[in-house]
């Protein structure tokens, strides 16, 4: 009898890691399949070079499939294939998990039953990866949050999808236990990495370029053993703002979201008569994360140097899967179209119309050159553009233009690369109903930007305050 119940066991046990493996399967299946039909960059990112490598890329990942066990590795496989695609806005996502009130100790309880606390990975330290030392400038050794509720471990530790492991080793949160990765990551290109970062509630992101300056990893991590451990790369501070220092004015814009459009254009009416009778103006960015390009218009006048030129023009892809999704986004507006302007309506019809006529899994081409042409002003004579990577999309199409002036110099570090791709849609797998955001249109030259960003001119050194090097970097040059 102790034998069969053994044997059924076992087998039991058989059969349910068979089914995580067949429905894990099933979906990747579904992502690869919904990717080289209708992702924009597909051809962009496999070409006749690179087809074999591609292939084998695919078929590795096949194999490990069949070795999957719990739906966050799934996911977790199903992620690592949508980003070799370097499309910032193509993700694999989750429903997002609501937060725990860490004060009602059966909802935590709750939380710490549930497979996404349960299959979290562990790692135990070993005493010598628990008391080695590292220099600054290595990945490697302690790091503590900027709120301080973390403190962690980063070890070499290799598998399929990191080369680095960040351990617990004192957290301040009922959510997170000493022992459990907090992230994974590996190199990208020099200083930068990327790689599976799990919140608050161990919920997945994959973030494509983390920067490593100087004991700053990103905008979140810092060594413990770094004295001062202020990271001036970032600027949280969300009022629209200026001031003047030394003969410069510092203008403050956090982000470029319509619903600020009022708040913004009073901050430039403020700023107007500062700005024209000085000769320096800083523009500052940072963690601006995007929204309304016509936000940063008024701007303009003060960057022009001679005619802008945008030959950049939206292509937008011709399959059948995106035509019924646009088709169905359609509907669903018309069922109250008091809600948005006729614009939007006659520009949904057109396009529609255009992607019907189109042959199919070929390009749409929206948009034409255009010239901007404008009399320079005297003032300001040097301009800079402060940003980091939360500058994103809109913010990026700043920079864009700013590339047109021979008067502005672009400084901080290299922009998010949200630039070369857009129009995102949603559809699900067919078993763990993950959702796959996809693109459906690509910039015609921007896409070489998406995920990389935009170079700054110059490079500020996240030790020191960048107001200060700024106003040194537009004085010297």
């Amino acid at each position: 009898m102790k034998l069969y119940t053994a044997l059924f066991t076992l087998l039991f046990s058989f059969q349910l890691v068979k089914a995580e493996d067949c429905a894990c399967k099933k979906d990747f299946d579904y992502v690869v399949n919904y990717i080289e039909s209708n992702f924009p960059g597909f051809n962009k990112n496999v070409t006749t070079n690179n087809k074999q490598e591609y292939l084998i890329f695919k078929k590795g990942l096949e194999k490990n499939i069949k070795k999957v066990k719990t739906k966050n590795e799934c996911l977790k496989y199903l992620t690592y294939y949508v980003e070799y695609f370097k499309d910032n806005h193509t993700k694999m996502r989750t429903l997002y998990s609501k937060s725990v009130d860490e004060s009602n100790e059966a909802r935590v309880s709750e939380f710490k039953s549930s497979s996404q606390f349960l299959n979290t990975e562990r790692i135990e330290l070993t005493e010598s990866q628990k008391r080695k030392k590292y220099p600054i400038n290595d990945i490697r050794g302690n790091y503590i949050s900027s709120d301080s509720t973390y403190t962690i471990r980063i070890i070499e530790d290799k598998t399929i999808f990191r080369n680095y492991a960040a351990v617990i080793i004192d957290s301040k949160t009922k959510l997170w236990e000493n022992g459990q990765v907090k992230f994974e990551i590996k190199p990208k290109t020099e200083n930068v990495y990327e790689g599976f970062f799990y919140s608050r509630n161990h919920q997945s992101d994959y973030k494509t370029a983390v920067p490593f300056n100087n004991g700053f990893l990103g905008t979140y991590w810092v060594k413990v053993d770094k004295e001062n451990r202020t990271n001036y790369g970032i600027n949280l501070n969300t009022s629209f703002k200026h001031f003047i220092k030394d003969s410069t004015v510092i203008v403050r814009i956090p982000s470029f979201m319509s619903k600020h459009t009022n708040t913004i254009d009073s901050l430039y009416a403020a700023a107007k008569n500062d700005i024209e009778k000085n000769p320096y103006l800083i523009i500052d960015v940072r963690d601006n994360g995007g929204g309304n390009s016509s936000n940063f218009h008024k701007l303009i006048p003060y960057l022009y140097t001679k005619p802008i030129i945008d030959t950049e023009t939206v292509e937008l892809y011709a399959t059948k899967d995106i035509i019924k999704l646009y088709e169905d986004d359609y509907n669903e507006i018309m069922k109250d179209s008091t809600q948005v302007n006729a614009e939007t309506i006659q520009a949904f019809r057109e396009g529609i119309a255009e992607l019907k006529k189109a042959k199919l899994n070929s390009f749409v081409q929206q948009g034409e050159i255009d010239t901007l042409i404008l009399k320079p002003k005297y003032f300001p004579k040097k301009i800079g553009v402060i940003y980091n990577r939360g500058c994103a999309s809109a913010c990026e199409d700043l920079l864009f233009k700013s590339k047109f002036s021979d008067k502005t110099i672009l400084l901080g570090d290299n922009s998010g690369g949200f630039v070369g791709y857009g129009n995102i849609f949603t559809v699900y797998t067919p078993h763990y109903n993950f959702g796959l955001s996809c693109s459906t249109t690509r910039y015609s030259t921007q896409w070489k930007y998406e995920v990389i960003g935009i170079n700054p001119d110059v490079k500020l050194n996240y030790d020191e305050d960048w107001i200060k090097q700024s106003i040194q970097a537009i004085k010297n040059n």
